[in-house]
């Protein structure tokens, strides 16, 4: 350090502040998304107030389960990227959506007809 003490949260410190638990945001270091900006005197890191922002930005993303790339590419430049990637997320979140009812539309199906003779069609009919 440069004769400069160095300030900011403690990983320990931004799990109570913004309720993202210390696993999560070990996580981030790991797919280097945010790196925490300071380290103190003793070697732990130190977060900032932008990095708890963009913290909470990624931890939001990982919440609507954008892709690690998207998520990059939105931290790095998030007025550049946000809208662009919020579409895109929309878009699979639809098409998981019509996977998911279709799967759940027919998981219904074969719990309801087990014990007929619709049950053999229905499980002929997807192999």
């Amino acid at each position: 350090m440069s004769g400069k003490k160095a300030t900011g949260k403690t990983i320990g410190e931004v799990e109570k502040l913004t309720g993202i638990p210390k696993r999560e945001l070990k996580y981030f270091i790991e797919q280097r998304l945010v790196q925490p900006s300071q380290k103190s005197e003793s070697g732990y890191w130190l977060y900032s107030n932008e990095d708890i922002l963009n913290v909470q930005l990624a931890s939001l993303c990982r919440e609507l389960d954008f892709p690690v790339r998207s998520i990059r590419a939105i931290l790095e430049a998030p007025s550049r990227h946000w809208q662009t990637e919020l579409e895109r997320q929309i878009v699979r979140l639809t098409e998981k959506k019509v996977r998911t009812e279709a799967q759940l539309a027919r998981a219904e199906a074969l719990r309801l007809n087990w014990k007929t003779a619709e049950w053999a069609s229905l499980i002929q009919s997807s192999i």
